[in-house]
Order: structure tokens, then C-alpha cells, then sequence
């Protein structure tokens, strides 16, 4: 009986062995980082919220990292600082402001929305394990960049 359990205990361990990110990992290690947000409006404050709702991180590259060209002001930074100041900064177009294409009178022309609330997740490389996330927005050419994420733990 004790052997069995034994072998239970051990078959479990193996089991739950998957490759996970630990503080005491290469601090250049490649790795990937998962980030699941939700953003919405706030009508009360007359701004926009961000949380962060899941994070996973696992080794590896991405294999393809296209830059994004913007057609538009409004875009939300995402900034990951890890273990020795290495610090990853990653654009992306403001999820609440779509832009997309109509066609109208045989042309195509660009139109935005104005989302309430929208779920959206992004991946970024990083390098060593992250301790910090900052994301901040901004709406048009004229506003500055506003903080809306920070994020210290990452357990």
C-alpha cells in the first residue's frame, strides 16, 4: 500500500512538471508573456479604466513580432520592467476606439467606434522574469500619455 502511494506521489510530480518561470531563472532567459485586460469607460470619473485580469509567462520566443503602424493618436503603452532594469515597451491601437472600413457610394472610408468595454490580450518578449508591469494611454495628439495600469507583484 505505502509503495503505491509512492508511485502515486511521484507519477503526480512528473505530472505538474511543466516549465514554470521562477525568480531564479536566467535573467535573460527568453520568455513570453501573456497579459489578458479589461478596459471600459468609466462614465463617473469621465475615464478610462484598465485591468489587468490574467498573466502567464512561459519560455520561448515569438517566432513572428510585426510592428504595428498606426492610422491613428489614440494607443495604450504597455511597459514591462524586469529583474535588472531590462525594460520592454510594446504599442498597441486603444482597443476601445476601433477603426474600421465602410463602403459608401463605391468608396471606402474610414470610421471609428467608441467601445464601453472590451476583453483583449496581448503577448510580449521579455527577457528574465517580470516585476512590473506599467500601462499607460493616450488619446490624441494633444493629450499626454496617462497612466493607467501599475502593477507591482507578479506572483
Amino acid at each position: 500500500m505505502r509503495f503505491n502511494i509512492f508511485i502515486f506521489l511521484i507519477a503526480l510530480l512528473a505530472c505538474n512538471n511543466k516549465t514554470k518561470i521562477t525568480n531564479e531563472s536566467s535573467q535573460n532567459e527568453d520568455n513570453i508573456l501573456f497579459l489578458t485586460f479589461k478596459i471600459f469607460s468609466d462614465t463617473v470619473l469621465q475615464q478610462n479604466r484598465l485591468i489587468l485580469t490574467d498573466k502567464q509567462i512561459v519560455q520561448g520566443t515569438i517566432k513572428f513580432s510585426n510592428p504595428v503602424v498606426y492610422d491613428s493618436n489614440q494607443y495604450l503603452k504597455i511597459q514591462i520592467f524586469s529583474q535588472h532594469k531590462n525594460r520592454t515597451t510594446q504599442y498597441l491601437k486603444h482597443p476601445l476606439y476601433p477603426i474600421y472600413e465602410v463602403e459608401q457610394n463605391g468608396t471606402f472610408e474610414k470610421r471609428q467606434l467608441k467601445l464601453d468595454t472590451i476583453e483583449f490580450f496581448e503577448r510580449i518578449q521579455v527577457k528574465g522574469v517580470p516585476q512590473f508591469v506599467s500601462v499607460s494611454e493616450k488619446l490624441s495628439v494633444h493629450d499626454k500619455e496617462r497612466i493607467i495600469l501599475n502593477k507591482f507583484e507578479w506572483k
